[in-house]
């Protein structure tokens, strides 16, 4: 339940995030966004089983930090095969969002 929580609240969230220069209305930079949504989620609650004590900067800087490995490693993997895929930093911008708002939504336990 909370990661269907998490989605619906990072794509509520989109509006608000785009300040930062990205074009959201892209359906490359919305599957980036839902890809850093679903790492950051998924890296928060294998956490949360193994350390349920942590506080909630750990569990922010874990999703936060797992959307931004994610987004890293598919603009290196883009950056490998430049004949089909183009490096775009919009792209890690966009995948680090969706990671974020995520990551500091659920930072706090209910």
């Amino acid at each position: 339940m909370r990661p269907l929580i998490a989605i619906m609240l990072a794509v509520a969230a989109l509006p608000a995030v785009e300040i930062l220069g990205v074009d959201y209305s892209e359906k490359d930079k919305q599957g980036h966004f839902a890809l850093g949504v679903l790492t950051s989620s998924l890296s928060m609650l294998a956490f949360d089983m193994v350390k349920p004590d942590a506080t909630w900067w750990q569990r922010a800087l874990v999703g936060t930090g797992s959307a931004a490995l994610v987004g890293a490693a598919k603009e290196y993997a883009d950056s490998r095969d430049p004949l089909n895929h183009v490096v775009e930093s919009d792209d890690f911008v966009a995948t680090l969002t969706g990671g974020m708002c995520v990551s500091f939504t659920f930072c706090w336990r209910f």
